[in-house]
């Protein structure tokens, strides 16, 4: 197995047939099928079956798919790297945000450092807590901006910002004009929330011994917001997540008698070297929560 073949079928994977990979590759389709045999061989198992239309992965041709896109990644940040080493470059800043902070501070931070270090480049990873932390333990991030609750004992944690939960929605679907709301007034009212969250919030409820119905849960801070926006229910998010509204009908009511706070957390790995540029930012970011509206 070598990095070619991995890349010739990740690209068949992701183009669907062998013919669009081998257009796209510009390679003829009986080498590329060739080096498709050769790993089936070495493997002892079947990657893939020709469907009528396009291919149609095995459980072996999945697990590989997911296995060499990472490896292929891997060795596209090493190549750079070493690029960069020799020209003596500043150097690239691989972050992983999750999207309720890349949204609403996560862009002010990397385009205040990229005017204060104009030869950085950054590469921005956008996904959930666990996907990121995954990606950290793959080496294809440098550091993670991520919020609780989450486990990863091998990592290092830096603390950033505690911030308490709020409910946005239209107004018209609170019970009233009140500034905040109840758990009790949650109970009667369609609830969206991240999945993550789902365990925690109803331990909440129960603890309170107040019944909870979630009409819809997420794994993104866009698509609650969006959803809330549609009126479809009330959105509970972390209060900063409120920066990034865009609908100017959503109201947010703080929470009176919810205790659960969201921890916005920076890790990286234990033991590991961290370029200078990416240490730097670590820094920033310190920097900037200790003047930070709000830090607890």
């Amino acid at each position: 197995m070598n990095l070619k073949q991995l890349h010739y079928f990740v690209t068949i994977v992701e183009e669907g047939t062998i013919n669009g990979a081998a257009k796209k590759l510009f390679v003829s389709q009986p080498p590329l099928s060739a080096q498709i045999k050769l790993l089936e061989d070495e493997f002892g198992c079947i990657l893939f079956r020709r469907g009528q239309r396009q291919i149609q992965l095995t459980d072996a041709g999945k697990k590989l798919y997911d296995k060499a896109t990472v490896l292929l990644e891997i060795s596209r940040i090493t190549q750079e790297e070493m690029r960069e080493c020799a020209a003596e470059e500043a150097g690239t800043i691989r972050i992983g945000i999750v999207s309720s902070v890349v949204c609403s501070m996560g862009t002010a931070w990397i385009a205040d450092f990229m005017k204060q270090h104009p030869g950085v480049r950054f590469e921005v990873y956008e996904a959930n807590t666990y996907e990121l932390i995954d990606k950290i333990r793959s080496d294809i991030l440098h550091i993670a901006v991520i919020r609780t609750p989450y486990t990863a004992m091998d990592m290092e944690i830096k603390p950033l910002k505690s911030e308490a939960l709020v409910s946005i929605g239209l107004p018209s679907l609170f019970p009233d004009s009140r500034a905040t709301v109840s758990l009790k007034d949650l109970s009667a009212l369609p609830i969206i929330l991240y999945r993550r969250w789902e365990k925690v919030i109803k331990s909440q409820f129960e603890n309170a011994r107040i019944p909870v119905y979630f009409k819809c849960v997420c794994d993104d801070a866009r698509t609650l917001t969006a959803l809330a926006g549609q009126g479809a229910g009330i959105g509970l998010v972390p209060a900063s997540v409120t920066d990034m509204l865009t609908d100017s009908e959503i109201i947010c009511k703080p929470i009176e008698d919810c205790f659960i706070e969201s921890r916005i957390d920076l890790i990286y790995k234990e033991n590991t070297y961290l370029p200078d540029c990416v240490t730097e930012f670590t820094e920033y970011l310190n920097q900037k929560f200790l003047t930070y509206p709000g830090k607890k």
